[in-house]
C-alpha cells in the first residue's frame, strides 16, 4: 500500500501485541477508520506444523463467527515447488497460511521459523454487504526453504465486525509481534 503521495495519508498504530506464549491475539477495530493493516512480525508458534488463522466478532469479542462465514483464495509459492492455488470454499475460519508439511516445508518452532506478513481489512463497518480483506506474507522453515502466501478473504455475513482474532490452529503463539494500524485515506 502506498504511504506517501499515494492513497494512504497516515498509518496510526492502534495496538501492539508482543507475544510470549499467547494462545491468541484479539484486536479491537477503531470506528474512526475504514481501512486497517495488521503486521505479523516473526510470529512463531510453540508447536510444529501450525497454521495461522483469522476470525472476527460482531459483538466486541464476546463471540467469534464460525459456521460458513468466510471464504479465501491463496496463492502459495514454495522455494522447492511450483505455484499452487488454494481456495477454501465456505469455512468457519480463515487459514492465512496453510500447513505445507506434505511439501517438505512445515511451519515450526525452530530458531529460523516465524510468519512475517501483512493483512488489510477493507471497510469492516459496511452494513448490509460482504466485507473483504487481503493478505501477503510467508515464512522460512528450519532448512531455510521459504514459503510465500498471498490471497484474499471474504466475510460472508451481512453487517459490520469490530474485533479480529489471530490464532494458531494448535498450541500457542510463542514469540513475535502483531501490530494493528488504522489507515487514514
Amino acid at each position: 500500500m502506498p504511504s506517501k503521495g499515494g492513497l494512504i495519508r497516515n498509518r496510526v498504530l492502534l495496538s501492539e501485541s508482543i507475544l510470549a506464549s499467547d494462545a491468541l491475539v484479539d484486536m479491537t477495530l477503531d470506528p474512526g477508520f475504514r481501512l486497517f493493516e495488521i503486521d505479523l512480525i516473526v510470529v512463531k508458534p510453540t508447536d510444529d506444523d501450525v497454521e495461522l488463522e483469522l476470525t472476527v466478532s460482531q459483538d466486541g469479542g464476546a463471540t467469534f463467527l464460525g459456521g460458513s462465514n468466510y471464504t479465501s483464495v491463496r496463492l502459495v509459492k514454495i522455494t522447492t515447488g511450483a505455484l499452487a492455488v488454494n481456495a477454501s470454499g465456505q469455512t468457519a475460519i480463515i487459514d492465512l497460511c496453510v500447513n505445507t508439511s506434505s511439501e517438505g516445508i512445515a511451519q515450526g518452532s525452530e530458531t529460523n521459523n516465524g510468519w512475517c506478513g501483512r493483512l488489510w481489512l477493507l471497510d469492516p463497518w459496511h452494513n448490509g454487504a460482504r466485507s473483504h480483506g487481503l493478505f501477503d506474507g510467508g515464512y522460512v522453515d528450519a532448512d531455510l526453504n521459504s514459503m510465500r502466501f498471498v490471497g484474499n478473504m471474504q466475510f460472508r455475513f451481512a453487517g459490520p465486525y469490530d474485533t479480529v482474532r489471530i490464532i494458531g490452529d494448535a498450541g500457542e503463539l510463542e514469540s513475535g509481534a502483531i501490530r494493528l494500524y488504522g489507515l487514514e485515506l
